[in-house]
């Protein structure tokens, strides 16, 4: 949701970019039923419905975003498409609650503003950032939350901090080497909530409350974007 705020405030054509993120969010949603029919080879009655309804608002999400470009569109379709495969895939595999995943999954979805970004008009170079701020927010957010909720990934909580903080570093090189250094403030939320993480796990795990701090960083990055982004 951050990733496409930022993305529609960013753009000239804020439906086309708005687009995106419903043609990704029925991608996204569409995994529930199909993982159904997968484990248990039937549909129940609303699953169908269901699909019917996100394939066609998917559908409209990428004609809307596309437009008369046809690289948009199929940039879209496949973005949205990946979505509840790879699902699939990684749930087949007996993968889909692993770090690896979750971890390109997020980040995939969060980096998926600067596709929305695209879309709606943004230079490539301001979609990029777009990309590499939000894809930032969102995959960092997968260490931090594993280490705090997970007893046995508990012992790799430094491991956690050192990858995000090697991530920002990262994350600020391609962001000065794009022209946008002040953009590098929209990655500072996530370093902020270093500290604040380590406060809260000085008590009994609290997954509503660390799910509304990562709330709060992906759309206090995305505000901060929108910011220092130039007109």
């Amino acid at each position: 949701m951050a990733a496409t705020l930022v993305a529609v405030l960013l753009a000239a054509d804020r439906l086309a970019a708005f687009a995106v993120g419903l043609a990704l969010a029925m991608g996204f949603c569409a995994r529930a039923p199909l993982e159904f029919r997968s484990r248990t080879g039937v549909l129940r009655p609303w699953d169908l419905a269901a699909l019917v309804i996100m394939g066609t608002l998917a559908a409209a999400g990428v004609v809307l975003a596309g437009g008369q470009r046809h690289a948009i569109w199929v940039l879209v379709l496949l973005a949205a498409a990946s979505l509840p495969v790879a699902s699939a895939a990684a749930r087949n595999l007996r993968k889909h609650r692993h770090e690896l995943f979750e971890l390109v999954g997020m980040t995939f979805l969060g980096a998926s503003g600067g596709l929305s970004a695209a879309a709606g008009g943004v230079s490539l170079r301001g979609a990029l950032v777009v990309g590499v701020v939000m894809g930032f927010a969102a995959g960092t957010s997968v260490p931090l939350l594993r280490t705090e909720l997970r007893r046995s990934a508990k012992r790799l909580t430094g491991a956690a901090v050192a990858s995000v903080l090697a991530a920002f570093a990262v994350g600020a090189l391609i962001l000065w080497s794009l022209g946008q250094p002040t953009a590098m403030l929209a990655l500072v939320p996530r370093v902020i909530s270093l500290p604040v993480r380590s406060l809260m796990m000085r008590s009994p795990p609290r997954p509503m409350v660390s799910g509304v701090r990562e709330i709060v960083v992906a759309f206090s990055s995305a505000v901060i974007l929108f910011a220092a982004m130039p007109g």
